[in-house]
Formats: C-alpha cells, structure tokens, sequence
C-alpha cells in the first residue's frame, strides 16, 4: 500500500486471552501438559536434540535467557516443523495451549507477543497456516482491524497543493501567516523568506507543539504578530481569510461559520461533519476574535483543524452500519478513501455536495472524482456497485471499451492508476526493483535498464490479461521497444551499445526476423483517453523463462560479486511455496570457502552436515538450478573461476502435488513447474491480498483468500479479476 500502518485498535486473533505464564505453566498448567506429552521424550537435556532443555525451560519460566527458546518453539510448532512426521501430533486444542502458553511466556519475560507479530509483522506472515487458509474450514466472519494510516508526505498535503502536513502545520508559525494561512503552499515556494526567519519558524512551531495544554498554546499564539500580510502567492479562496481578518469588529455567527466551512475543506477536504462539529470551531474563533483579534484568532483556529487527527492520519474505524456480529461497514467516504488507495489515484477534496466530473468521463484522470460521485450516488455501497465502478478503468491496454489503466509507454514506473498499483505490486512481490540498489559496478551493467526490461515485461503480460501468474513464470519470449527506424531493441542507443550482453545477444542491429523474433504492433489508450499505437520485438529465448529467469531477477537476487543460492532458494521458498526460513541463530558463522578452484555448489557442501541442512534443506535444492545465471544474470554454462561445466540439478518440495514436487534439471524446467502449481498460486493470492489490505491475512480472512484464489482461476488468470475479488471482500469494507 501507499501509507504504512501506525496502529491497530483491535488484537489479533492470537493473542494470549489475558492468561499469564503462571496460570499456563504452572502445576497442572496446559502447556505444561502438552510440553510433557508430546515434547518432553526428546527435549529434556539427555537426548541430542539441539540442546534443547524444554523440561528445564518449564522449571523456570522466569529465566531471561530462553527467549529465543521460546520464540522458536512458537514458529516451528506454527509452521508444523514439530513435533516431527511421524511422532505424536497435538491436536488442534492442544497447538493453541501450546502457543498461547509459550507466547505467554515471552510476554511475562517483557518481549512483545509473538503471535500479535505473526499477524503484523510482514516477514512472519506465512506462519499464518497454508492449509487452513484455503481448505473452507473457517468461515470468517472476514474482517479488518479498525486502523489508522500514517500519512506519507505527498498524501497528508492540505489544499490543493500536496506539501508534506507537518511542513503546513509549521508554517502555519511564520511571521508572514498569510503566506501560509490555508495551508495550500509548498515550503519551496516561501522565497522571500532568509535563512533566520526559516529558524524562527521552526523554532517557534517546536515550541509550541511541546505544549500540552491547549489554553497555554493559545496564549503563545497570541504572542505572534496580529498583522496578517497580503500572501505572496494567492490561490481565489485566499481572498476569504484574508478579508475575515482584515475586518473591522467582531465577526458574526454567520461570517465566521463561513470562513470555517471553506476551512474544513482547504484542510480535511471534507465539510464539517455536522453542525455541532461546526458550532464548536466557531465558537472558538468567536471567542479569540473578542480576546486577541480577528487575525490571531483565525491563525488559532485554522491551527485546531490543522492539528486534527485526520490531518496526518487516515481513519479506517468502520463508521457505517453495524451487523450482528460486532463488524461496521466502512462508510461511503471511508470507501472512498480506502479505493482511492488501492487504485493509485489521489482523493479529491469533498465539498459536501454532489461531485461534477471536470475531465472527460472514462479517462484515468476522472477516477478520483468518479469514485467520489460513486460514494455520493450509494454506488459503493455495495460490492456489485464497487465492481461495476471500477471495472473499466481496470480494463487491459486494448482499444475494445474504456480501456484506460495508465499504460505509460517509456519509463513504466511513472505509470499511475490501477495500472501503476499493479506494477508496484510485482515489483514488490518479486523483488526484482532492487537490482538497482545491489552494488556492482554500475557501468557497462546498467541495473536501471533490465529493470525497466522487466517492468515492460510485466505490462506485456498485464495487457492479455490472461494466465498472468503463469506467464510471469514460464513465458520463454521477452518484449522490447522497437525503434522501426534503427531496426535495433532499444530505448536509446546506450541500451544498444551496453545492455544486450544480460540476454546473450550479439552486439550488433537486430532486425526483426533475428533470431527468433518478431515485431508486433500494439493499440492501446493513455491515461487521457487517446489512441496510441507502438511497436514491440518479441525475442524468444531457449534458456530463459519467466521472471526467475530474467536477467533483472537474478542480478537482484545475488551478491556483489557473485551469485547465492540461497538468496535465490529462500525467496522461492517464501514467495512462491509459502514457505518460512528460520534467521540464521546467532552463533552460526554462515560462511562457505573462498576456494574458486571448487564451483559453488561444491563449497556449499559443507550446509549439508545436519545443523545446518534442517534449514539450508529448504533453500539450496531451489537456489541451485539458478547457477546458470552469474550475478549478473548472464546466461552460463561453465564456472569460469573453477573452469567447470555448471550443474543446475535441484528439487522441489513442499507442494504436495504430483508432477510439481520431484527433481528438475534446470532453472527453466523448476520456473515451468511452479508455474503450474496450485500452492504457487495461493501464495501469490496471498500477497496479494497483504499488498491491498496492507496487512497480514488471518484465519478469518480465509473466505477473502478462497474467493480470490476462485476468481483469478475462473477468469483464466486475469489480474484485474483478482483485484476485483479483493477490494469488494469483507475484509476490505469490514472494521471491527
């Protein structure tokens, strides 16, 4: 999501209840009785088990030092790692004694609650079981936490210019008020300020913000200067502050509830709630205005609204109507907002009447307002009237009906829209954007341009719309701009000269009908409604597939200077498999041999003796077959340090499905398979569902995940179905 989570109103599903350690654990405790019957046998101190004491840990719950003890016995009794196949299993009451009891522990010892993490944390969301999401035993009810959002800058901007809010609040403490008296003016633009009035400001603003009680901070207010100066800069509706101001006598009930209605929409971008709301902001301009004058009267009250909570925070509480069950729908506004985010448009300002749309109906640009007159009509409030709204601006790049989801044809990342939202998501989920930050010498490598080699890619396959999943997997031919007048795959000539060597390709023109190739005209429509129509190449490789394979992906997914099996492995594991990898404990020195005369699967050896293998298990049969790709992500059949032939065997586990799990031979034949596996795809649904829920899924939420994982089959693969399916859930519109 575009905002980052600063607190959740409601605890998570796995909390500990209110029990504490001693009720669990003591004589007759229930963990104490789970411990004995099912752990005990090995973990008691005489058997070789990791020196894990858990009959001793027990004894003394208090004892600092097991933290990590009990942390692990958390994530791999979660995950099912124990107790091992084959020995006794506890049964569902019996795991959630077992949890509860040790997360209890953790607390006792002042740790934070683990299974509160599990639902929070995002790297710990897939100790959240696999199998019990998608096997329709629990029913929800599915919902979201009351939440607020954090702001991020360019969204908690006030007016109609999106500044940072805490820079509009600090302004709001400068000696020239006027210049930022609505709010609406960026920092950079308070020219005709030096350097000591910027510190007075702020010193002042910091001030102020230290005080607590609200009559002291009015008395400081008043201590500004009363003059309020003409704004270098003046939006229209500047005018009304200012002649409210400049005013002789006091100001009449009628004059003072207009000024603040035009107020709450500069700041909030909404009216006043009601009338009480508004009764109780001009109450206080009044009461000012009578005290310290019209001028610092309305610098005080302006900065009230300013410092409401919904200036830096976006509510999420479920203000709509109330079920049986507890759970509040998001009302019309709150809707408003929350698909605003999700489709990667920016809310406009409610006025408190009816919305006009300003641009041209079915244009990108119309969305917001579109969305806003939805909320008004009651078309949000229903998941049919959701889905109705938004299906044609999630629409592919065709030119069959309003097609317009921001396709930017150059730089792919400055896409905005549904679209855009989209490629965020895949750029996240596959990590592959990080290639720019993964330091190698950035000349003749140019990580920018396989990144936007891979952003193409994904806008390819986003346009049919169809098996996307798959095709980002398994699809072996890769388009690229074609410039018809050069006859060459390029951007610009620099692509040409330094980029091409990442596939294989001979350093010279290519012309359509080279190699394997073909050149292919596509029409689409921009964000604005117009028809544009480009060319692509269309080049087939035989030793690449999918992103997995994509030079991008694994020059992101390797070291400096050469490649890791194991970054490669565990990102599969996690990312695809739903997997987990325990952290590295903390007295392993994780280090393979320098020794290049050996190739790296050789020196890799050594994670095979048993303390390391119950983790190194999990990453190197599914890293190994990637040694094709250097770390530059250059195909290769020799180690030309050991100057031996790569071996690129593997495995796959952990799917449970026949034709998936097995050994493969190559990267290639590892990507197809994944990419026709079911437990691949719900773990790409439940990314999914954390990237526009922005949180972990939980149990509850199975319904959300099965109807999902239900839309995106029967509609063939299609993206836009998926998100469809996930922003009309009940754990979309839902609060509790």
């Amino acid at each position: 999501m575009v905002a980052v989570v600063v607190l959740l109103l409601s605890s998570s599903a796995g909390a500990n209840g209110g029990e504490d350690a001693a009720t669990l654990n003591g004589n007759g405790g229930q963990l104490r009785k789970v411990v004995e019957r099912h752990c005990a046998a090995c973990h008691n101190g005489e058997s070789d088990e990791n020196d894990l004491n858990l009959v001793a840990a027990l004894e003394n719950t208090s004892d600092g030092d097991n933290v990590d003890l009990w942390s692990n016995v958390i994530k791999m009794v979660q995950f099912g790692e124990m107790p091992p196949a084959g020995e006794d299993q506890p049964d569902a009451a019996e795991q959630e004694s077992l949890l509860r009891g040790a997360d209890a522990v953790l607390i006792s010892l002042g740790e934070d609650s683990l299974l509160e993490a599990i639902a929070t944390d995002p790297t710990l969301a897939n100790y959240v079981s696999h199998e019990e999401l998608f096997n329709g035993k629990h029913q929800g009810p599915a919902f979201t936490p009351s939440r607020l959002w954090y702001k991020q800058a360019e969204q908690a901007g006030t007016g109609t210019v999106n500044g940072p809010a805490l820079d509009n609040l600090l302004t709001l403490f400068n000696v020239r008020i006027a210049q930022q008296v609505d709010g609406v003016m960026e920092q950079g633009k308070l020219s005709r300020e030096d350097s000591e009035q910027m510190k007075e400001r702020d010193a002042r603003a910091k001030e102020i913000q230290q005080i607590e009680d609200p009559a002291e901070r009015l008395a400081l207010l008043a201590k500004l200067p009363d003059k309020i100066e003409p704004p270098y800069v003046m939006a229209k509706y500047d005018q009304a502050y200012y002649e409210f101001a400049h005013a002789d006598g006091e100001p009449a009930e009628e004059h003072c509830a207009e000024v603040l209605r035009r107020a709450f929409i500069d700041i909030l971008k909404r009216p006043p709630q009601d009338d009480a709301e508004l009764a109780k902001y001009v109450a206080l301009l009044r009461e000012k205005s009578a005290k310290i004058g019209r001028g610092p009267a309305l610098k005080a009250t302006l900065l009230a609204i300013h410092l409401k909570p919904e200036v830096f925070y976006r509510l999420e509480l479920g203000m709509g109507e109330q079920l049986a069950d507890g759970r509040r729908r998001l009302a019309p506004l709150e809707t408003y907002h929350a698909l605003c985010h999700a489709m990667g448009v920016t809310p406009v300002a409610d006025i408190g009447e009816k919305p006009r749309i300003r641009v041209r109906e079915g244009t990108l640009s119309a969305l917001n307002q579109v969305l806003l007159l939805a909320a008004y009509e009651g078309q949000l409030n229903t998941p049919a009237g959701i889905r109705e709204t938004l299906a044609p601006y999630l629409a592919s790049d065709r030119k069959e009906g309003t097609n317009v989801s921001g396709y930017y044809y150059g730089d792919q990342s400055k896409m905005i829209g549904p679209r855009g939202k989209m490629l965020d998501f895949y750029r996240g989920y596959f990590g592959y954007a990080e290639a720019v930050d993964n330091f190698k010498d950035n000349k003749p490598n140019r990580p920018d341009y396989l990144v936007k080699d891979a952003d193409y890619f994904v806008n390819h396959v986003l346009n049919t719309d169809k098996d996307v999943l798959k095709e980002l997997l398994t699809a072996d031919t890769y388009p690229f701009p074609y410039n018809k007048n050069f006859g060459i795959v390029c951007n610009t000539r620099s692509w040409f000269k330094e980029h091409r060597g990442h596939y294989g390709l001979e350093l010279k023109p290519l012309l359509a009908g080279e190699l394997n190739s073909r050149v292919v005209d596509e029409v689409w429509i921009d964000g604005r409604g117009r028809e544009r129509t480009k060319q692509d190449i269309l080049i087939t490789f035989d030793d690449r597939a999918g992103l997995l394979t994509h030079p991008v992906w694994n020059f992101a997914h390797s070291k400096n200077n050469e490649t890791d099996p194991v970054i490669r492995g565990k990102w599969i594991r996690e990312k695809l498999l739903a997997g987990t990898v325990r952290d590295i404990p903390i007295q392993v020195d994780a280090k393979v041999s320098d020794d290049h005369s050996k190739t790296l699967r050789e020196r890799f050896n050594v994670t095979k003796e048993t303390y390391c293998w119950s983790c190194h298990k999990k990453m190197n049969p599914l890293g190994m077959p990637f040694e094709s790709y250097d770390e530059l992500g250059r195909y290769r059949e020799i180690d030309q340090l050991a100057n031996k032939p790569i071996d690129s065997s593997g495995y796959i586990d952990g799917t449970g499905e026949k034709g998936i799990d097995g050994e493969v031979k190559t990267a290639v034949e590892l990507a197809r398979r994944l990419g026709d596996s079911t437990r691949v795809r719900q773990s790409f649904v439940r990314h999914a569902f954390r990237f526009w829920m922005g949180r972990n899924e939980r149990l509850s939420d199975s319904p959300t995940l099965m109807a999902a994982d239900k839309a995106y089959v029967e509609s063939g693969g299609s993206m836009q179905a998926l998100v469809l399916s996930l922003v009309t859930s009940d754990s979309f519109l839902y609060r509790r």
